[in-house]
């Protein structure tokens, strides 16, 4: 046993020299600060991998502790910033590659500050107060609200608890061990992307339930109004102090998964957008923009549920025409 540890110490600091890009101390992590707000754990220069190969990309994290490089306290009243979660931070794409920095290049008399970290609603708030009070002059918003995840029962959560991204596991089972060995071990890293890029030896994986198909959480959707309700009315809260423009970001389910699956992910979306009505938010939904593209899916990676850089371009082509006409 001593043996075999010392061997996989060797092995992982081995695999850290000779292929520092599987080192995870070089990989992006987040956390809550004291006040809750969910920001980078380190800052500086770091690789967001996808251990499928879908991305490898540079992330540069400020000294707050967000992915945006222009300093904050040099925003105007007449710019604009963008909150959401990982889908608004950019999530596998690099950083002139998101909508926001798009945006910025395509308006003439604004600036597009991004304060966007993986978080949902709980977090939204605390981002735009964190961002205030360093410097910040936030007075037009664009909040991004993910469908395939966004839509919680946020009554049930303890005030002031982590987000999802950010809950901590309780107990050792195989997904706590996973996650730590994906932060710690390089050469697990390694060894999981090889299985990735293998798709005999991934497909035998999923099946034995060692691996969950990155699809799995949108062909099990239900439909829960009261949600809808409580999700609309924490977006009416943000939109009273702010003008604040909602960015749909529709739910892979409209296009994968059964017939029932697709026709719940149809009523979330429209019963979303009837309560957002009912309370006097704008908003813009792309959904048949994105579904004229011929093929949604196409404009996701592969392996994982993000918007490619095609997704991005659509998004911010289209925000300029509804910024212009508010």
């Amino acid at each position: 046993m001593a043996s075999t540890i010392f061997c996989l110490i060797i092995l992982d600091f081995g695999v850290r020299f000779i292929m520092p890009h599987y080192d995870p101390s070089g990989h992006i992590n987040f956390m809550l600060n004291r006040d809750g707000v969910p920001i980078s754990m380190r800052k500086g220069s770091f690789r967001q991998i996808k251990n499928t190969g879908d991305y490898n990309v540079l992330i540069n994290i400020n000294s707050l502790g967000l992915r945006e490089q222009k300093l904050l306290e040099k925003s105007t009243s007449n710019d604009y910033f963008v909150v959401g979660d990982s889908f608004s931070f950019g999530w596998g794409v690099e950083e002139e590659e998101r909508f926001s920095n798009i945006l910025d290049g395509l308006l003439l008399n604004s600036k597009v500050f991004n304060i966007s970290i993986p978080t949902d609603f709980d977090g939204y708030p605390k981002l735009i107060s964190y961002a205030k009070k360093n410097g910040a002059t936030i007075n037009k918003l664009i909040v991004g609200v993910t469908m395939e995840n966004d839509i919680q029962n946020y009554n049930d959560r303890l005030e002031g608890g982590p987000g999802r991204a950010f809950a901590p596991l309780d107990k050792l089972n195989l997904l706590w061990i996973k996650s730590f060995l994906h932060k710690n071990s390089a050469s697990y890293f390694l060894l999981t992307s090889i299985i990735q890029q293998t798709p005999k030896l991934r497909d035998l994986l999923q099946k034995l339930g060692l691996i969950e198909d990155n699809l799995k959480v949108v062909k099990n959707l239900t439909y829960n109004k009261e949600r809808v309700k409580q999700s609309a009315i924490i977006l009416k809260s943000i939109s009273n102090k702010i003008k604040t423009l909602i960015l749909l970001i529709p739910s892979r389910g409209l296009w994968v998964g059964n017939r029932k699956n697709k026709q719940i992910a149809d009523q979330l979306h429209k019963s979303f957008i009837s309560e957002i009505k009912k309370l006097n938010i704008d908003y813009i939904d792309l959904r048949d923009k994105i579904e004229l593209s011929g093929n949604p899916m196409n404009l996701h990676f592969k392996h994982d549920g993000h918007w490619t850089k095609e997704a991005h371009k659509i998004e911010a082509d289209e925000l300029p025409k509804i910024i212009i006409l508010g």
